[in-house]
This record gives structure tokens, C-alpha cells and sequence, in this order.
């Protein structure tokens, strides 16, 4: 530090002044440390996100636009392309998820920055979360290219430290796999690793969560399981690995379009209920999932105050909730083999309870039993199926948001 007198006598030393310039003595400022990047939240702000969005992955297309009206037509609303196939997707009002490389991925982004038909970036797959920080400036540059569709890097849930992954990443959505139906890949933590999603998202500020789902074609009932139970937890995407079983390229109608195997059927109907739940996601958030005894590991009993209580064999049920007094259940049937029966009481004064059509999207009444200040309604459920509802009347929730 220079003290006032030798400071004075620099200025009035023309020489010794320039010379103390010129080396930073003088007028110099403390370097200021860069500014801190944006958190996931302020980042989440402008991404363009369908409230919830199918899509398809697992088969190159390559230019048979005839494949492309097969994806569409079994209501998948997004793929997995190449930037030389994001104009196919286009043409059918899908979304293109686009596989980007590294080295190209910012001149990529900044090109589709503005265009709707882009979903979001893919970019990584399973690293070590001691790896994680190499994402962190990926994450960084594609937000400055393109702050509406995310980048994604893949997790392998069992890996761990999920925990950590967005305070380093601060990425814009969480994308993960757990085949669960592998028995070497630990079946029963299904749904803990959903919970776990579900949380570190709403921390992050309600980012979509997206789960890579393996198509099951020994049996389209696991499939369905797999699906229901997803979205039960709020997940915001399905992204289908092994695309090539739902559709046969060898068998085309007289359009040239190929037709859909057993295993595609099964995932239309899916699609259909996806489009159908589209505006609940868009509005709401899962605030919390119940399950029925016996729990899961990773579950937890349903509060003693909550405004609604579940009770049947092998049910669960997520329960979405937004600004007005409308709340929506998505029950599920964990067992993905036999059909079961949900029981769900409600404490308030409940006006009307009712069940959406998967296939048109449609509500329409549930019969409930409806007394003064409680009500009473049962849900069927198929093997692995899922239904959801819309319980008008219940007053603010006594959950406290995640989000």
C-alpha cells in the first residue's frame, strides 16, 4: 500500500506518476470475482417445455418421412433426430430431440434458438458424478445459445449423489434411467429413485423431469406399469429406448406407412392418455405422492391432515395441485399384472369428483359418495394402469409445495 505523501509526491513527479501507472500501482482496481453463473431456476425461466411430451428414440428413420407419420399417428409428441432430421418432426408437428456433439452443440443451439420445433439438446451419458463438472460449462454455453430448449445429460439413477448434480451442473431438466424390470438392477428402488427426482427438480425450481423408459416387449403390461408409475411422480418426459418394437418395417399399409406391433398398440394408448394429462402438468405440480401399505422403500405414509387418504391393494397415487382449488390425483397400479381397486376418502367439502377419458381427454363424472364435509370414490384400475382425477372443492392443501 502507498500512503498519502508518496502519493503526492508522485503527482508531482510526472515521470514516477506514468511509471506507477503503467505497472497498476496507481488507480488500480481489486480484481472483482466473475460473476456467479444463474441458478437452475433463473434459467428454467424461459424454457419451453410441453406440460408433459412422449417421445420416441431407438430407431434412425434416416429419410423414410413414412416411418416419421407412423411416430406421429401413434401420438408420440417428440423424437429423437439428427439437425437433418428436425425438419421431418417439423412437417408432423412434433418436436425434435436433437443428438448434438459437444464441439457442435453451441453453434447448434444458437441456429434453433427461436424455433418451436426443437425440444431440447441430448448431449452426455453417464458419467461419474466426480465427472459431473465437465457438464457445467456445457450447461453454461448452450443457456447462452439457446435459453428455451435444455441441454441433457443422462443419469444412471443408481450411480447416486443425485444430490449433487444440479448445485454443479445448474442444469434446465433431469433426464435418468432405472430398469427396473432387470432384476440385477435393484427392482425394489423404483420408487425411491422417483421420489428423489421429484424432490431435487422442485429444489431446482419445477425443471422437467424426464426418465428413459425400456420398452418391455416380453410383456406390454410392464410397459404400462412402467409408464403410469412415472408420470404418478410428476415426470415431464418419457423418452422410449427400443423405438424399432413398435413399429414393423416389413408390413406397411397402402400409404407405405409401417404398422404398429402389439408392443406399439399398447404404447399409443399410452400417448393417448400422455396428450390427454397434458394440460394438468402444464398447470400443476406433483406436491407429493402417497402409496398404499405395504410401503415401498422410499415411500412414506400419507400425513395424518392430508386432505386425502388412499387405501387398496397395491395403489398409489400422485397429487397434483396449482394456484385454484382444483386438485388432480394420477392413481396407479404399482402391480403391473393384476387389475386392483382404489378406495380414496376426502376430508372437505368435496363438489364433484371426475375421471378423465385417456382417449379423448375429456372429464367425466366418477360416482363418489359426497357428505357435508367429506366424500368417498373408487377407482378401477388395469394391470399397471393409471387414472386420473379432478377433485373440485377441497380447500388450499395442508402439503407444503416443493417447488
Amino acid at each position: 500500500m502507498f500512503n498519502l505523501l508518496m502519493l503526492r509526491r508522485a503527482i508531482r513527479c510526472p515521470i514516477i506518476l506514468a511509471l506507477w501507472l503503467a505497472c497498476g500501482l496507481v488507480g488500480a482496481e481489486e480484481p472483482q470475482p466473475p460473476p456467479p453463473s444463474p441458478s437452475s431456476l433463473e434459467k428454467s425461466k424461459d424454457v419451453q417445455w410441453p406440460g408433459v411430451v412422449s417421445i420416441f428414440h431407438g430407431y434412425n428413420w434416416q429419410n423414410d418421412e413414412r416411418y416419421v407419420t407412423a411416430i406421429k399417428e401413434a401420438g408420440f409428441g417428440a423424437a429423437g433426430a439428427t439437425e437433418a432430421q428436425i425438419d421431418h418432426c417439423r412437417k408432423q408437428g412434433m418436436k425434435a430431440f436433437v443428438f448434438a456433439w459437444p464441439q457442435e452443440s453451441v453453434v447448434l443451439c444458437s441456429r434453433y434458438k427461436d424455433d418451436p420445433a426443437v425440444l431440447a439438446y441430448y448431449m452426455a451419458d453417464r458419467l461419474r458424478p466426480n465427472k459431473w463438472g465437465v457438464f457445467t460449462p456445457m450447461e453454461a454455453d448452450m443457456f447462452k445459445g439457446d435459453p428455451h430448449h435444455p441441454a441433457i445429460f443422462t443419469m444412471y439413477a443408481l450411480i447416486g449423489h443425485i444430490g449433487e448434480f444440479v448445485p454443479t451442473v445448474k442444469p434446465r431438466a433431469l433426464e435418468f434411467y432405472h430398469h427396473h424390470w432387470d432384476a440385477r438392477r435393484s427392482p425394489q428402488m423404483r420408487y425411491a429413485i422417483l421420489e428423489q427426482y421429484r424432490e431435487e427438480a422442485c429444489k431446482a425450481g419445477g425443471i422437467p423431469t424426464i426418465e428413459l423408459i425400456q420398452a418391455m416387449q416380453d410383456d406390454v403390461r410392464k410397459t404400462r406399469q412402467t409408464a403410469y408409475t412415472s408420470l404418478a411422480y410428476g415426470t415431464r418426459g418419457l423418452r422410449w429406448w427400443g423405438g424399432q418394437l413398435f413399429f414393423d418395417v416389413n408390413q406397411r399399409d397402402e400409404r407405405g406407412v409401417p404398422r404398429r406391433t402389439p408392443l406399439g398398440d399398447e404404447v399409443a394408448k399410452i400417448n393417448a392418455a400422455v396428450k390427454a394429462y397434458e394440460p394438468v402438468f402444464a398447470h400443476s405440480h406433483c406436491v407429493s405422492v402417497i402409496h398404499a401399505a405395504p410401503l415401498p422403500p422410499g415411500t412414506k405414509e400419507t400425513p395424518s391432515n392430508s386432505w386425502v387418504k388412499l387405501s387398496g391393494d397395491e395403489v398409489m397415487a400422485g397429487i397434483f395441485e396449482n394456484s385454484t382449488k382444483s386438485k388432480h390425483l394420477l392413481v396407479a397400479n404399482r402391480d403391473a399384472f393384476n387389475a386392483h381397486e382404489a378406495t380414496l376418502h376426502f376430508t372437505g367439502k368435496v363438489t364433484s369428483v371426475e375421471q378423465m377419458n385417456k382417449a379423448s381427454g375429456k372429464w367425466q363424472p366418477l360416482h363418489a359418495d359426497i357428505n357435508a364435509n367429506s366424500a368417498s370414490a373408487k377407482v378401477s384400475l388395469e394391470p399397471g394402469g393409471g387414472e386420473m382425477l379432478q377433485i373440485e372443492g377441497i380447500p388450499d392443501s395442508t402439503f407444503t409445495s416443493d417447488k
